[in-house]
């Protein structure tokens, strides 16, 4: 969960779609707590029904279309053709996020991206956006936990020149210093602000108690700080070394016509970019199992609630089975097993879930839960006792099939867009997917039997090394 605060609950993310959604719930939990009363205690909960599970025909065959080509760079390009005439090119450079700066550039992804896009070459701030609008494309940057991802949009007839100022952007930036200070003054502000709600104290909690020190994810509040005040426009250009064909993975989604005129240009304009770069932090860096609790005090009338563990990563055999047995349990769905036993049923909690986290260096199972201070206690109890249930029994395969059915159908929605689909399969290549991973990702899940699922389930949880964060106002033996 290493970085800065502009995410206070990312960690990594397939992530990068499950931390908006942590994000997005630990955000509005304080929101709900004012608009949504909490269940009846012991309110008959809505059993799943094995019925009307068959999933619509267009979900079920869904498979993403993607070209492995050639090129002279030292990646293939990956080219998804579309039907529509506009032009998005993921550009993901692996193992070069936040990971390698927390040490000894904490903080310093804030300035990077926005910095990128303040003129490039031979082009200032201005003359550069405005070259962008007339062609009506757009253009940013995101310095993640491990990589750092480049989006370009553009219309197909005049992709051309925002490509060619993509790559200005990350081989000649001007870097302007008037910019760079704003930044700093705005991300100093900003972080400031933060600390008036809990979630930026979860996330510092969730940093110190499950990080070691020295660990590529952590970067505390106060590093964060200091990193800022002292951050110059020097080391913006020293971060740039990590970027290099090495580690240039490319997406791209364009008129079916013009594949090989599209994959021609790209090949032309990133061979600009160095071949070699600054070799990235690798590794297997696990977290901590911590054998205690952690409270901090927090003036507010909501208790959060978080824990991490040692999740399974990429290269697990039962990956996919594991996955699938996570989203029964613990998934951002009101039919997961976590939702309906704690919320609907026991009426504990405003918002609660779970995910596993695949980062390059660990992966980690993730919980959280918002509730009333005083119900703080009784949700963790519940959480614990649930996965115990499942260690024991496993899943029930009514809800093994509802959870399932939720799972592919949010996945094919989540991909109503040509931007969401090219960012989808550049995350995921960065993530480490292989093309047929990713082109038969639905299929991987929708094969899975019950039986392989309700095994990988009675294995992936350990109740018995969870331990919590908490932030509230509630006395506690450990204190920050």
């Amino acid at each position: 969960m290493g970085g800065t605060l502009e995410s206070n609950q990312e960690k990594g993310e397939e992530a990068m779609v499950q931390k908006k959604q942590e994000k997005k719930d630990l955000d509005t939990s304080l929101k709900e707590s004012k608009k949504d009363p909490l269940p009846s205690k012991e309110k008959k909960a809505p059993k799943p029904s094995p019925k009307s599970q068959a999933l619509p025909q267009e979900i079920a065959d869904f498979r993403l279309e993607i070209h492995e080509v050639k090129t002279a760079l030292p990646n293939p390009v990956w080219f998804i053709p579309s039907d529509k005439p506009i032009v998005v090119v993921s550009i993901v450079f692996k193992d070069a996020g936040r990971k390698n700066l927390n040490a000894t550039y904490p903080g310093l992804d804030a300035f990077i991206a926005p910095m990128l896009i303040r003129g490039a070459g031979s082009y200032d701030h201005y003359t550069m956006m405005e070259k962008l609008v007339d062609n009506g494309a757009s253009l940013d940057f995101h310095v993640g936990s491990d990589d750092s991802v480049g989006t370009l949009w553009a219309p197909a007839p005049s992709y051309k020149e925002p490509l060619q100022l993509a790559v200005l952007a990350l081989t000649q930036p001007k870097l302007p210093s008037r910019f760079f200070e704003k930044i700093r003054k705005e991300s100093l502000l900003g972080l400031e602000e933060s600390l008036k709600i809990p979630e930026t104290h979860l996330y510092e909690g969730l940093q110190k108690h499950f990080y070691p020190e020295g660990h590529p994810y952590r970067c505390s509040l106060e590093q964060i700080r200091e990193g800022l005040k002292h951050a110059k426009v020097k080391d913006i250009r020293h971060y740039l070394k990590y970027l290099s064909q090495e580690n240039l993975l490319i997406v791209v989604l364009g008129p079916r016509d013009k594949e090989k005129e599209i994959v021609q240009d790209i090949e032309k304009e990133f061979l600009k970019i160095p071949k070699t770069g600054i070799q990235p932090v690798q590794g297997d860096k696990p977290i901590l199992q911590p054998k205690e609790d952690l409270h901090i005090e927090f003036d507010v009338p909501q208790t959060l609630i978080a824990s991490e563990q040692r999740g399974f990563g990429r290269k697990d055999p039962h990956f996919f089975a594991k996955k699938l047995a996570v989203a029964v349990v613990a998934g951002h769905s009101l039919h997961s097993m976590l939702y309906r036993e704690i919320r609907t049923k026991h009426g504990l909690a405003y918002s609660c879930g779970g995910s596993n986290i695949e980062n390059s260096l660990c992966s980690t199972l993730y919980f959280f839960v918002g509730t009333q201070t005083e119900k703080a206690e009784e949700s963790k109890k519940f959480l614990k006792e649930l996965l115990r249930k499942v260690q024991k029994e496993g899943i029930s395969k009514a809800d093994f099939e509802t959870a399932k059915k939720m799972f592919l159908g949010s996945f094919v929605v989540d991909r109503d867009s040509s931007t969401s689909i090219a960012h989808y399969v550049g995350t995921m290549r960065g993530f480490g997917y292989t093309l047929p991973e990713i082109q038969d990702y639905l299929q991987n899940y929708k094969k899975l039997p019950y039986e392989d699922v309700n095994k990988a389930s009675k294995e992936v949880f350990n109740p018995d090394t969870l331990c919590f964060v908490t932030v509230g106002q509630k006395n506690a033996k450990k204190h920050i």
